[in-house]
């Protein structure tokens, strides 16, 4: 599973992903309400650092600055991404956000790629991205905020199943 899509926008997380290998492969899109556990939010938000500093914003720009969402692209050989990060930036003086878009990010193949800069992400960048692809993958086996009453067992229903 390659995760293509992840985004949150406060009220709605959208998942893209796609499966299978060279002859067949297979898109997937789940879009919820279900508001994810504080890790995914978290892990989105930790993009914050790199992408002002990518960006050449200075670290006080970060007030009102949101990671809405994350797309990402495969190599031919599969191995490295290309990463696009959408944020926005609540304005004072307008009822709407600034919304922006990163440059593709490449991963680098390593070290001296990272150091280069010229798009490419650093490692640390890397490794954020590893982490919220790790609390997509936890939000779609049902790892999420909301837990309907419901469908927990009544306690006196397992009261009378132990008799």
């Amino acid at each position: 599973m390659r995760f293509t899509k992840i985004r949150f926008d406060g009220h709605e997380v959208e998942l893209r992903w796609r499966e299978g290998g060279d002859n067949t492969r297979r898109k997937t899109e789940e879009i919820s309400k279900d508001t994810p556990k504080q890790g995914f939010d978290a892990a989105l938000q930790a993009l914050v650092p790199e992408i002002l500093s990518f960006l050449e914003l200075p670290a006080s720009y970060a007030d009102n600055f949101l990671i809405r969402s994350v797309a990402i692209k495969y190599d031919d050989e599969g191995e490295r991404r290309g990463v696009v990060v959408s944020a926005t930036k609540e304005l004072t003086k307008s009822n709407s956000p600034l919304n922006i878009n990163t440059p593709v990010l490449k991963e680098p193949k390593d070290t001296e790629q990272a150091e280069a800069g010229a798009n490419f992400s650093s490692l640390a960048f890397a490794q954020l991205i590893e982490d919220l692809i790790t609390e997509a993958l936890r939000y779609l086996e049902g790892h999420r905020a909301d837990v309907l009453p419901f469908l927990a067992p009544e306690p006196e229903a397992e009261a009378a199943d132990a008799h």
